[in-house]
């Protein structure tokens, strides 16, 4: 043994002059390397991502330990459709060089392309914390938060976007697209400046025509939606958008002209057929619109819409029993339908068979019932959250019970109800089935899992706290309290180093939060503690 030791020591020395040989082709290679690097970089800034292909392999061979050649060989790999290799070398860029924020954006991209969401958002976040300035990761973080569902998170980052390059038409169309429910008057903004610095992108304009359709701005809408089609006449959705909206306005001529261009184009589409038969019908033609709406509920059978208006144009035509049949089909597609149970009313009034039509007529008045004690929940849980945010709980409490009894089915409703029960000091189990209700309703709602880690806290079920609170994380990377909390919870637990991540996190959307600062120098000691 102690022959073979020696033997190894004695092979392992190398005369000066070797050594020196060895360094010396060492500095050659590296400087090969250098040069194919370079010239990749060269062609791949004109996107010649052939030719710059060789040279980043021949630098890589001359210098495993290239992170920039790894990097930009995964963006050829990711960019020609090989994304699972083009992650393998962005990972080794990013091993390489902690420090490269480019790396970890394109190891984002990556990630995203392969739709391992969590991952990507990790590395967006790091290439974020390393140069906050790295528009195209803060861009691109938005549409991953976009698909997660973190709707809110989306819509700050776009805003930022906008903010550092107010030019970015893209992101503002996209702003606008996730404003449209929230904002309509802050949609129409986003996307009409979208719309001024892109006016030939036909997607930018079609949004904007449909936003002013649902203001309505039906002048506006009607002009904005022809631009549209003349940017881009062979889609279907512009023909189709502009004929509804000549409807809304009245052009029932117009309309039925749009509608059947979108026909010509894409003649299966069912939508654009139940719209030409509803505009058909408002121009008197009942006989061509019941045409149009039997091909359009051959088309979607489990249209409750197309149903109810066939129903309605057969019995004008005096088809009671096959208008009987389509407004049964539109109500067991959608049993919530109020105007098809009145319609089968009165084609039940018109067979004579009274019975079934009082029937169908108190059905649908349970139904407006139903819906007006949905509205009235609404108001009370609104209400009642305004209480919650005085301190007035007492008040909340008898608010969001009365709307859980008049509207069981909403997730708001049980989140607040059992957040009030945990701030009045009630029964803990009360505010868990409140909770857990409102996660059952809601599985995305961050903020449920959030209230639901705080009360296993309160009970000393740190383990199922963690986990909820990772949930409330997972599904809501931008809710910054969820994180916070996550962090300290790890911290607890020994998890020192994604507590660490955690809280830079925190940092990326709220820079000045003391607390994460805090967090973080914590996490960091503990961390490198745990090395030492």
């Amino acid at each position: 043994m102690k022959t073979m030791l020696v033997a190894m020591v004695l092979a392992a020395l190398v005369p000066p002059a070797a050594l020196a040989q060895q360094r010396t082709e060492r500095g050659e290679r590296r400087t090969a390397a250098e040069t194919h690097r370079n010239r990749a970089v060269e062609l791949l800034k004109r996107g010649d991502l052939r030719a710059a292909l060789p040279h980043v392999e021949e630098a890589i061979r001359l210098d495993p330990n290239d992170a920039v050649s790894h990097d930009n060989l995964g963006v050829i790999l990711a960019e020609t459709g090989r994304v699972a290799d083009a992650e393998a070398h962005f990972r080794k860029a990013v091993a390489l060089n902690p420090a490269s924020a480019e790396a970890h954006y394109h190891l984002g991209l990556a990630q995203d392309r392969l739709g391992r969401t969590s991952d990507a958002i990790a590395g967006f976040e790091e290439a974020l914390r390393l140069d906050a300035d790295l528009t195209p990761a803060r861009y691109l973080l938005s549409g991953v938060l976009r698909k997660q569902g973190d709707t809110e998170g989306a819509i700050r980052l776009l805003r930022d976007v906008i903010e550092r390059e107010p030019t970015f038409a893209e992101a503002r169309y996209n702003l606008g697209l996730l404003l449209q429910s929230r904002d309509p008057a802050a949609a129409i903004t986003s996307l009409r400046t979208a719309h001024e610095l892109q006016p030939n992108d036909p997607s930018a304009a079609l949004a904007l025509g449909i936003a002013y359709a649902e203001k309505p701005d039906l002048k506006a809408a009607v002009e904005t939606l022809g631009a549209a089609v003349r940017l881009d006449p062979a889609n279907p959705d512009a023909h189709y958008n502009l004929g509804l909206a000549l409807a809304q306005a009245g052009r029932l001529s117009d309309a039925a002209k749009a509608l059947g261009d979108a026909l010509r184009l894409r003649p299966d589409e069912a939508r654009a057929r139940r719209a030409l038969g509803v505009a058909l019908q408002r121009s008197g033609d009942a006989k061509a619109a019941a045409r149009e709406l039997r091909v359009a509920v051959e088309r979607d059978p489990d249209d409750p819409e197309a149903h109810n208006m066939l129903g309605v144009v057969l019995l004008t035509l005096g088809a009671v029993d096959e208008a009987l049949m389509h407004l049964q089909r539109a109500i067991e597609a959608n049993p919530k339908l109020i105007k098809a149970h009145r319609t089968l009313a009165q084609a039940y009034y018109r067979l004579g068979k009274r019975d079934q039509a009082m029937r169908s007529a108190r059905q649908a008045e349970a139904l407006r019932d139903e819906e007006a004690r949905v509205g009235r929940a609404m108001i009370l849980t609104q209400s009642a959250a305004q209480h919650l945010e005085r301190g007035d709980v007492d008040n909340a409490l008898g608010q969001l019970r009365k709307a859980v009894s008049m509207s069981p089915n909403a997730a708001d409703t049980h989140l607040l109800l059992g957040r009030a029960i945990r701030k009045s000091g009630g029964d803990p189990q009360d505010a868990a089935a409140a909770l857990q209700r409102a996660i059952e309703l809601d599985p995305s709602n961050a903020q449920a899992h959030y209230e639901a880690a705080l009360l296993l806290e309160d009970q000393g079920q740190d383990a199922q706290a963690l986990e909820e609170l990772r949930l409330a994380a997972s599904v809501a990377p931008s809710f910054t309290p969820a994180r916070l909390r996550l962090a300290e919870a790890l911290l607890d637990a020994g998890g020192s180093r994604e507590a660490a991540r955690h809280a830079r996190a925190v940092l990326l959307w709220a820079p000045d939060d003391a607390a994460a600062r805090r967090l973080l120098d914590a996490a960091l000691r503990a961390d490198s503690d745990a090395v030492r």
